[in-house]
């Protein structure tokens, strides 16, 4: 390895956070390491300061931080993907840390810590932990973690149901060569994709402690009835992506996380609409039923798994 090529690249994808993008920085850069390491930040056409408090980064730490600045916004074209498609591929690093501009991270070791427990163990292709919530609107502080996995190594049946990983946490093999041959299909919301992607390579393991905080923002897809939509089209294209790497003793596990995703979402829409949650129930116990999940690949646009506004 050159000398002073990053061991680690530090993955941050940014739009108006200008509130919020310095706590993130400020985490990165407090960083303890035996190795170096560089911060791309892909700022997606930011309408407020967020470019501006990037530039002047990048003038203080000219051989760390590396900002790209959009002229137009990616994600309103349909780009998804964006820390894989933008700035793991053009990683110098041998490892990838993943962190929000609006979250940031707490632990001057974190990036050390975790940088030696993969080098101690080559099957893993990645690792996380847990973090604080912090709710935005009510300006409230969990210390209650963001996921549930037992402290140790895990692979697909500890994440298919339920239980989920902070993007903020995970620090992962720089192992994305194919990614873009399963997730073809855009996804608003990549982080499951990401995980199962890399569980596909293999195992994971979560530590103990909260290195990082997640702001919990009011009006997220998950909260917002509106969006209840997008957000089971969003799983249903997870699930059918997922198929070709999800190994068949977790299959049955994931058909019930989608019979769950669809009785949540039967539950939000009832009030404002009985036939939109009467299909969402109708599909709850379709999948309950275990029907074969290829019957979704090869007719996706059946009316019955097409919930009305």
């Amino acid at each position: 390895m050159v000398l002073d090529q990053p061991a680690v690249t530090v993955c941050c994808i940014t739009y108006n956070h200008e509130a919020y993008i310095e706590d993130a920085l400020k985490g990165f850069l407090m960083q303890k390491t035996a190795f170096p390491f560089e911060i791309i930040i892909h700022d997606d056409a930011s309408t407020d300061a967020t470019s501006e408090i990037l530039i002047r980064y990048r003038e203080l730490y000219p051989n760390i931080v590396k900002p790209i600045i959009r002229k137009s916004n990616v994600y309103s074209k349909g780009i998804r993907f964006i820390s894989i498609r933008y700035i793991a591929s053009v990683a110098a690093g041998k490892y990838l840390a993943f962190c929000e501009g609006d979250d940031f991270w707490l632990d001057p070791q974190k990036l050390q810590n975790q940088y030696d427990i993969m080098q101690k163990d080559n099957s893993l292709s990645f690792c996380a932990h847990s973090v604080r919530v912090l709710n935005d609107c009510e300006k409230k502080d969990s210390v209650s973690s963001y996921s549930h996995i037992d402290i140790g190594r895990f692979s697909f049946e500890s994440v298919v149901v339920g239980h989920s990983i902070p993007t903020l946490s995970i620090f992962c093999k720089n192992i994305f060569d194919d990614f873009f041959d399963i997730y073809h299909t855009p996804l608003k919301s990549a982080d499951k994709a990401i995980i199962f992607y890399l569980l596909s390579k293999g195992d994971g393991y979560f530590e103990n402690g909260f290195s990082g905080v997640y702001r919990d923002h009011d009006g997220g897809v998950t909260k917002d009835t509106r969006h209840v939509q997008d957000y089971v089209s969003n799983f249903e294209v997870l699930v059918l992506c997922s198929l070709k790497i999800i190994p068949n003793s977790s299959l049955k596990l994931l058909r019930r996380e989608l019979a769950l995703v669809y009785l949540i979402a039967a539950k939000r829409v009832f009030s404002t609409s009985v036939l939109a949650a009467f299909l969402y129930l109708l599909k709850s116990f379709v999948d309950r039923s275990y029907i074969d999940l290829q019957f979704l690949y090869f007719f996706p646009s059946c009316k019955i798994f097409l919930a009305t506004k």
